[in-house]
């Protein structure tokens, strides 16, 4: 976990500033305009979440789907979801994030984040006495259907 506190937030905000002045038509100015500014802005504090899957041969190669790797994503993602409970337990509003931009390699150098290590996500968190005029809930969060359409029960 890689934590960013209100401070680092604002300086994360005036480096992707920057990057959008600086690159206009890009990513860059895409993800200016989008909701991670507001969810930076707004965030008591913003957790980088990475795992470290098995080194390869190739240094281009993105990593294999092995036994090991899925082991080490399911582990970062059970620490996710007890970090999420924790947090929502203690009345703070929750968002993880695929990570969108945060996720580049220049904004994991900007964060001192090896290049090595994937970002599983950006988790926001926002204190509960924080206003929430704005929020605005994930993008497919209307498509994810009926819960039959997603789980099953087994009974046997």
């Amino acid at each position: 976990f890689y934590v960013l506190e209100p401070t680092s937030c604002n300086r994360l905000l005036d480096f992707l500033d920057v990057q959008s002045e600086t690159y206009p038509e890009s990513p860059w100015t895409r993800a200016w305009n989008s909701k991670i500014p507001k969810l930076i802005a707004g965030a008591g504090a913003l957790v980088q979440v990475t795992w470290l899957p098995d080194p390869t041969d190739d240094a281009d190669l993105k990593p294999q789907l092995t036994i090991n790797n899925m082991e080490h994503m399911a582990a970062a993602s059970a620490a996710v979801q007890n970090l999420l409970l924790a947090a929502e337990a203690r009345g703070w509003h929750t968002y993880w994030s695929s990570g969108g931009i945060l996720k580049t390699p220049e904004v994991l150098d900007y964060l001192g984040i090896a290049r090595t290590q994937m970002l599983l996500g950006s988790i926001f968190l926002t204190p509960a006495d924080a206003p929430i005029g704005n929020q605005q809930p994930g993008g497919l969060r209307d498509k994810r259907g009926e819960v039959t359409d997603w789980a099953r029960w087994v009974t046997l």
